[in-house]
């Protein structure tokens, strides 16, 4: 885990050009930074997974459906007709492009930082776009933790639904991943909203 007291303290840490100069835009004036660190890219790889093995079945899968459908048309001595390269050929492309979702997941981490204030915590992923997340004292008091032997773990901030490919309603879960010392950062996290009720 890494702490910085103010604004200058982020200088020290080794982050990508883009990233410290979002987190920086983000701050507001006499906001103090309480602590600060980038996801594991090892636990982001590992939540990726998931994806890579729902990939091997769905490009098997359109690779036989594309080439009976080729086949087929090429044993009646018929010219298969364009939609069926096309469709076949979107269903191969997204197969393949969830094989790289664990490098995906990779490079986002080394682009992403958690920022913890006196004020609320941040999530900040500075790839291709920039997306940010911020939670006020009042979502925090909702926080769980899931800590792991070593002491580390997740914390997980919200929970948000989507709407999975075949229409049913999906959650997914938004937090801090691969925290070296997650309950400290708990911690933190409880003062911030104390702080807030005792100001409130």
């Amino acid at each position: 885990m890494t702490r910085a007291t103010n604004r200058p303290m982020l200088q020290l840490f080794d982050l990508p050009p883009k990233l410290l100069a979002a987190v920086e835009a983000e701050l507001e004036p006499e906001e103090t930074v309480l602590w600060f660190a980038q996801p594991s890219p090892g636990r982001m790889v590992k939540k990726a997974l998931p994806v890579l093995v729902f990939a091997i079945p769905w490009t098997a899968c359109a690779v036989f459906f594309t080439t009976a459908a080729l086949g087929m048309h090429g044993h009646l001595q018929k010219s298969p007709p364009a939609w069926t390269a096309i469709i076949g050929g979107i269903f191969l492309l997204f197969g393949l492009l969830m094989f790289f979702a664990p490098y995906g997941a990779y490079q986002l981490a080394k682009k992403s930082g958690y920022v913890i204030t006196d004020r609320r915590a941040l999530l900040i992923e500075a790839g291709a776009t920039l997306r940010v997340r911020t939670f006020g004292p009042e979502k925090l008091d909702e926080t769980e933790r899931k800590q792991r032997d070593d002491g580390s773990g997740d914390l997980i901030l919200d929970r948000e639904t989507y709407t999975g490919p075949k229409g049913q309603t999906r959650t997914r879960e938004v937090g801090f991943y691969g925290v070296p010392d997650v309950r400290e950062v708990e911690a933190i996290l409880r003062d911030v909203v104390e702080a807030h009720r005792a100001g409130a």
